[in-house]
This record gives C-alpha cells, sequence and structure tokens, in this order.
C-alpha cells in the first residue's frame, strides 16, 4: 500500500512538470522561436534584427508625431477643416497648413480630448502603412528571398512608460541558391518603445479639466488688462478709474491694445508654472503666488509645461464702450467739471488661443494640444455647448434654449451676513449667448399660503451647460455670479451667498491748510469729490461722487457688515486734482451702520494750490496721508 502511494505520487509530480514545460513552451515559445533562429538558423538572425529596427523607427516616428499633435496622427476633420481649429492657424489668403498641427482640445464649446484607445488604433493604423516603406521589399538582403504568408497587422498598447507594438507579419525567408532550403520563418514581434506618451497624455488631460473648470488662463488674462497701469514702459489698458486730463486719452484698439496685450501675454505666460512638475522659479514672488496652479492630483517630476502665446497665433479684442476702433473714457456730464472729466468702466471682450507644451525632460517627448482662451465682458467663458452634433454645431434662438431645461435643481440663497435664507431673489442662468429667467425664491406654499418655518428657495428645471453662470439679484444686495455644471453627472447646487448693502447719505467738509492751521469749508463752487471705496476681501471696489447731481449715485453704498475698507477720496477742480484724503483701513461695522443713514468726510486742500506734479506729490505724501488717520469719517 505504501509503495502504491509512491507511485502515486511520482506520477503527479512527472504530470505536474510535464504541465510547467508545456506552459512554459506556450508562454515562452516567441523567445524560444528567436533562440531557435540564433543557434540552429543563424541566417534568420540578421533579417529579425532588421524587422526590429524598422518597428522601432517607424514607432517612435508615430509617437513623436501623436505627442506634437496632442494624441493625433490625423486630427478630427471637424478641427482639420477650420481656420482656427489647430495651430498654427490656417487663413484664408493661403490656405490650410500643411505639416505639424496641434489641435485645440477644447473648441467651440465642445471637447476634442481624444480617447486612448482611438490613440492606439491610429498608432496601429500608422505602422501598417509605413512599415512596408521601411521594409522596401528586403533589398538590403539579395541573398534571400523573401515571401510573405499573410497580411501585416499591428496592435498598439499605449502604457505610462512604454508604448507597445504587436506586429503580426508572417514571412518565410529562402536562401536564392539552386536548393531553395527554407532558412527561417518569422511572424510575431513584440517591440516595446521607452517612450511615455501615456504619462504625458494623462497630464495633458488634468491640464485641459483644470482649465475648463476652472478658467485660469482667462483669470490670468484679466487681472494682466486690469493692472497694467502704464508705469515706466509698461501699456495701460482702460478699465476702471477717472481721468481729469485734456484731451482725454485715446486707444486704438488694433493699433494699440492688441499688441500690447498680444506682447504682454508672450512674455507673461512663460512665468505660469503647475505644481508637481518640473520647473524653473520665476524669481519673483508675485508670479510664485499667483502664476503656481495645482492642475493634476499626482506628481510629474519629469514634465516640463509650457503656456504659449505667439503674435502669430492671431488675437481677436473688443472693448466696450468705444467708437470703432477708437476707445477713450467715458465723458461724464457734470458741468463743475467740464467735458474732460472722464470715467473707465470698460468690458474687454477677447479671445486667442494658447498652446500646452509638455516636455519630458528625459527622453525629450514633446506633447502639445491647444485651447482657445474665450472672455465675455471681463468674464471667463468656458461654456460646453450642449448643442453639438455628430455633424454640426445647431444654434438654437434664446426660446429654443431655454425650452431645453430637463434637470431639476433646487437653489437656495442666504444672506452672506446673518445666515438666513432670502426669498425675492431673482434667479437668471446663462449659458454662451443664451440666458433663461428661471424665477425668484420663495417659501413653499400650501393653497397659495407660506408654510409657516418653511425655507425660501427655487426649485426649477435647468438646460443643460457646462460652466454657465447663475445669476442672483435683489434689491440693496451685491449682485451674485456663481459658474456651475448642468448635466447628467452634475449634482445639487450649494447655497448661493447675497453680500447685503446699506445706502449713506454723503456730506463733505474741506479742511484747508495755511500757514499750518485749519480752515473748515464747505466744497466751492467747482470743486467735486471723487471718493474710491474698496475691500478686497470682499471684492468690493465703486467710485461715488459728491455733490450730487443727477448723473450718478448719490448715496454711498457699503456692505451691511464687519468690513475693513481702502478709503481714497480725490478734490478736483477745473480739471486738477488739488487735494483729497487717504485711509489704508477704513473699518465699519454691522452694529454701527444698524442705527446710520449719513457718513462725513473730511479733505484736506492747500490754500495755495500746487502747481506741478512734484509739489502735489509732496502735499500728497507728507500731509494728506499723514493727517487722514486723524480725521476719521463720522458715521452718525
Amino acid at each position: 500500500m505504501i509503495k502504491k502511494r509512491g507511485q502515486v505520487t511520482l506520477f503527479i509530480i512527472i504530470a505536474v512538470v510535464l504541465l510547467i514545460v508545456i506552459f512554459s513552451a506556450v508562454m515562452f515559445r516567441e523567445q524560444i522561436a528567436r533562440n531557435f533562429a540564433k543557434v540552429f538558423q543563424p541566417e534568420a538572425e540578421p533579417l529579425r534584427l532588421y524587422v526590429e529596427k524598422c518597428i522601432t523607427y517607424v514607432g517612435n516616428s508615430g509617437i513623436e508625431l501623436m505627442a506634437r499633435q496632442g494624441g493625433y496622427v490625423q486630427i478630427p476633420p471637424k478641427l482639420d477643416v477650420s481656420f482656427d481649429g489647430y495651430l498654427p492657424r490656417a487663413s484664408a489668403a493661403f490656405g490650410p497648413v500643411v505639416g505639424l498641427k496641434t489641435p485645440m482640445w477644447w473648441y467651440k464649446g465642445q471637447s476634442y480630448v481624444p480617447q486612448k484607445a482611438d490613440m492606439e488604433a491610429q498608432l496601429s493604423l500608422f505602422m501598417e502603412q509605413n512599415l512596408p516603406t521601411c521594409f522596401a521589399n528586403f533589398m538590403s538582403f539579395p541573398d534571400l528571398e523573401i515571401v510573405e504568408r499573410g497580411n501585416l497587422t499591428v496592435t498598439t498598447e499605449i502604457h505610462s512608460k512604454d508604448v507597445l507594438f504587436t506586429v503580426n507579419y508572417p514571412i518565410t525567408a529562402k536562401a536564392r541558391a539552386a536548393t531553395g532550403q527554407s532558412v527561417a520563418e518569422l511572424e510575431n514581434f513584440r517591440m516595446p518603445i521607452q517612450k511615455n506618451l501615456g504619462e504625458l497624455y494623462e497630464l495633458g488631460k488634468s491640464l485641459m479639466d483644470y482649465e475648463n473648470n476652472n478658467a485660469f488662463i482667462e483669470d490670468l488674462t484679466v487681472d494682466i488688462i486690469s493692472v497694467a497701469d502704464g508705469a515706466g514702459d509698461s501699456p495701460y489698458f482702460p478699465m476702471e478709474g477717472f481721468d481729469i486730463r485734456c484731451p482725454g486719452k485715446v486707444w486704438s484698439e488694433q493699433f494699440e491694445l492688441i499688441p500690447d496685450l498680444q506682447q504682454m501675454m508672450h512674455y507673461n505666460l512663460n512665468y505660469v508654472n503647475f505644481k508637481g512638475t518640473y520647473f524653473t522659479d520665476p524669481g519673483y514672488d508675485y508670479f510664485r503666488k499667483q502664476y503656481s496652479f495645482r492642475a493634476a492630483d499626482k506628481n510629474y517630476p519629469d514634465a516640463q509645461v509650457k503656456l504659449i502665446y505667439d503674435k502669430s497665433y492671431g488675437m481677436n479684442l473688443d472693448v466696450q464702450p468705444s467708437s470703432g476702433d477708437i476707445v477713450r473714457g467715458i465723458p461724464m456730464k457734470i458741468p463743475l467739471l467740464g467735458q474732460c472729466f472722464q470715467i473707465y468702466h470698460h468690458r474687454y471682450t477677447v479671445d486667442f488661443p494658447v498652446r500646452f507644451q509638455i516636455t519630458d525632460i528625459k527622453t525629450g517627448l514633446v506633447f502639445s494640444f491647444a485651447t482657445p482662451v474665450v472672455i465675455e465682458k471681463n468674464q471667463a467663458k468656458r461654456y460646453m455647448s450642449p448643442f453639438f452634433t455628430d455633424y454640426e454645431y445647431v444654434a438654437p434662438t434664446d426660446d429654443e434654449f431655454c425650452a431645453n431645461r430637463q434637470f431639476t435643481r433646487t437653489v437656495l440663497v442666504d444672506d452672506a451676513v446673518t445666515k438666513d435664507k432670502i426669498s425675492g431673489v431673482n434667479i437668471k442662468y446663462e449659458c454662451v449667448r443664451f440666458g433663461c429667467e428661471l424665477g425668484e425664491t420663495k417659501q413653499p406654499e400650501f393653497d397659495g399660503i407660506p408654510i409657516y418655518g418653511s425655507v425660501p428657495s427655487l426649485t426649477t428645471k435647468f438646460p443643460p451647460c457646462l460652466n454657465g453662470f447663475v445669476i442672483a439679484s435683489k434689491e440693496g444686495y451685491v449682485q451674485n455670479v456663481s459658474q456651475f455644471t448642468v448635466s447628467v453627472q452634475g449634482g445639487e447646487f450649494p447655497p448661493i451667498s447675497l453680500t447685503p448693502l446699506k445706502d449713506l447719505n454723503m456730506g463733505v467738509v474741506v479742511a484747508e491748510l495755511e500757514n499750518g492751521g485749519l480752515n473748515i469749508r464747505g466744497l466751492n463752487d467747482g470743486e467735486i469729490a471723487v471718493i474710491f471705496l474698496t475691500s478686497p476681501s470682499r471684492k468690493y471696489d465703486e467710485a461715488f461722487y459728491y455733490p450730487p447731481n443727477p448723473y450718478v449715485k448719490n448715496k454711498l453704498g457699503v456692505i451691511y457688515d464687519d468690513v475693513d475698507y481702502n478709503l481714497d477720496i480725490k478734490i478736483v477742480k477745473n480739471n486738477i486734482v488739488t487735494g483729497g484724503y487717504f485711509l489704508d483701513k477704513w473699518s465699519l461695522r454691522r452694529a454701527q451702520l444698524s442705527t446710520a443713514n449719513e457718513v462725513l468726510f473730511t479733505v484736506f486742500v492747500k490754500k495755495d494750490v500746487p502747481k506741478t506734479n512734484q509739489e502735489f506729490a509732496d502735499f500728497w505724501n507728507n500731509q494728506v496721508v499723514q493727517i487722514s488717520p486723524d480725521y476719521l469719517p463720522a458715521v452718525r
């Protein structure tokens, strides 16, 4: 019995060994065949190496082409036939571009980010079309007759760190001698190429998603326009503020504003960097803080990302208000100041393309794609349009767009100070150029009677839109504009907050400096106070004018909460700034405002008006700024 058990055990061991041998032979038959060709058919080894060299060469060419064309060997027809669907841009005068094209990954509200499976299919087709050219009928082997036993087919797998090509190419090599004996039969070739196409593609998708969701390039552009103050040789873009020079400043959109903005975008975008990637320190704290972004969840330490704009890409710009190509300040019809007093409250509509260039610093592989930057009236307009079909863009009317309300959402609006929910808030939803009035928040009703203790809200259907804008407005509050996506995947909106305002009557007294003393008086004929009130933390920036006149707002609107403001007052007479008031931190408290209805400002001028800019600068810095904190505005 023990002997039989031993025999059974021996048979089992032998069976297991045979299974391992058979499995290994199946799994490693390709390597075995290759080694067999080396040992028993040495004439086949140069042929095998030649085929593999072609696979490597053509594969590298396809990878390089696909990377530089944003994941495409051939960019989509919709982009290819459009003059602005890729970079460099085509033109009606010179026709389409021949050569490398960087496609728009976001174009007219539609995503053109390629799918990895499509990328693999395009690379396989590229290999099948170009490998025969590399083989060149095997003219490098005149002593061999190469016979194809089947069609050449290629399968591609894109991984993070490499691209694997599996080439099925059944060929038989025969010597051209009289015997015609078979030298070797070759068929399957598996060639991994160490290029991290997949990794760069994944980083590119993260960058595109970040831009679509946050519109950070649009925000940077508006910031660049707003901070360009004309200091030194830098340009100046009219946006907010006032001017009292005669004649007022005039700009040409085509010959000044566009070239200046093109130059600034070209240089400033060089400082953009993305956390987790390889980048060079910009050397300035401002760029470290304002131009640094976290776009991807994982780190890519060997990937360098550059955001590129070149003036050859073109730029469209329209400033309102304007007169044709000419932009100037808005003249204020204030008789005391004449026609030289102009304010700037301009809105910029801009679109231009930028190119993302991702470079692997180890292999040198460059992955590029482009996206348009779209700004409308100083606001980012990165909408994903719901009106694309597989063939064309469908342009509905406002009524048709608003009739396509599919997704139910609930809007809650609270007071930013009390946190109480607010009724009577008008809700509007904007997508691309369409706007839908959706109704007002109110308490739920039963038989027409509001339900006691219920929360005011608006539950209604919204049309689909990626990155649309919900606009909430109510008298006595600062309007709120929030960006929300409405889609199958999109969830409920978070509560929207409205900041309450309180209007205060204004008064201004003038402290006239003469011989070290102060003479208190009211505003003289021809004098006007321009009051600038800003709170960066609350994104509040307004200008007010005194004395009252029918052309401007006559009450000071302040946030009904505990807020610190920057207060800057300029006294203007005969188109010249003669004095004013400056307080870097003016603190207003809600408790103080609850019983107040008026604010009285004290401003400072000299009896002898400064005659030069230097005299005024000395007066402003050494006297106005120094004594202003001792004369706080009286809120009563």
